[in-house]
């Protein structure tokens, strides 16, 4: 038999960057939330912006209704006028067929340019709706794009943020352990028990402010 290899530990890379550099990523990170802050606002205007074409546009349909309705009683009317009439016999239809030949030629002449501008006018106001209605079906998907991106930018800069953050925090542990030896050493030299307690230790501290405790340490400044 023969034994199977365990597998290698595995070592963690790290990669030391300057402080001043991780401080200027820290500020453009910083700008970027505040111009996510923006955006944000910008879209809570455009969802009023949708709502408020909404409901124009719902109050367009009562007007829409109306105008059908007229349309429908200007052409029942006009209708009516060029219709010949159904009384009579059969002696009187040659002058009942000229007399509707005349008023059709009078309608033709006298109420066609009325009943076609009245025709163009509701044909435009209906895509006019139409229109409109696009337009609010182009901006809610607008808005909802917009939506999901704002959220997944702000995650993904919250996220960004974070890992700055924890990359300037180091454990307070790494400061007080500096201390242990020399203490050891001033109990040896004092002839007196030293008993080095840390608490806290995994206490996370900005690293520029353990450089400004580290140095100068008062116990490298004495002999020992």
């Amino acid at each position: 038999m023969t034994a199977k290899a365990s597998p290698a530990p595995s070592t963690r890379q790290t990669l030391r960057i300057p402080l001043d550099r991780l401080n200027k990523l820290s500020n453009t990170v910083s700008e970027l939330l505040i111009n996510q802050e923006r955006l944000l606002e910008y879209d809570k205007q455009l969802r009023q912006a949708s709502r408020n074409l909404k409901r124009r546009g719902q109050q367009l349909i009562p007007m829409r209704e109306q105008v059908e309705s007229l349309y429908d009683e200007l052409s029942f009317s006009d209708q009516t006028k060029i219709s010949p009439s159904n009384g009579g016999g059969n002696q009187n239809g040659d002058s009942q067929s000229s007399l509707g030949i005349a008023g059709l030629v009078d309608f033709d002449a006298l109420e066609m340019d009325s009943y076609t501008a009245v025709h163009g006018i509701l044909q435009r106001f209906q895509e006019l709706m139409v229109q409109v209605q696009e337009i609010q079906e182009d901006v809610d998907l607008v808005e909802r794009d917009l939506q999901e991106t704002l959220i997944q930018m702000s995650q993904s800069l919250h996220q960004l943020d974070s890992e700055l953050t924890q990359s300037r925090l180091v454990p307070f542990r790494g400061l007080a352990q500096s201390f242990a030896q020399p203490l050891e050493k001033l109990g040896d030299r004092h002839k007196k028990p030293v008993q080095f307690v840390i608490e806290g230790e995994n206490t996370l501290v900005e690293v520029a402010i353990l450089d400004q405790l580290r140095t100068p340490n008062p116990f490298n400044s004495q002999r020992l």
